[in-house]
């Protein structure tokens, strides 16, 4: 899994950019608990984020925006992924 590769690489902080329905947040937060994961995604979509993240037991903040507009920082991991 994308977790178990993470592990040891990643920081105490992972900003998940265009996080789409969180998969990869929920999956490292589960696997990796010393891990804070935030989604960054755009504002049409954070809204239908929480029923998505409700299959993680750790809270996953929700930051609305547009990665071309500004990127939150902070972070010591930023995760772009498209598949």
């Amino acid at each position: 899994s994308l977790a178990t590769q993470l592990k040891g690489i990643i920081g105490s902080s992972l900003l998940d950019i265009a996080g789409g329905s969180g998969r990869y947040s929920i999956e490292i937060s589960n696997e990796i608990p010393t891990c804070e994961c935030s989604i960054m995604e755009l504002p049409s979509l954070t809204k239908v984020l929480p029923k998505y993240l409700n299959q993680s037991p750790k809270k996953i903040k929700i930051i609305s925006g547009d990665i071309f507009e500004s990127i939150p920082l902070g972070f010591d991991t930023h995760l772009f992924c498209d598949t």
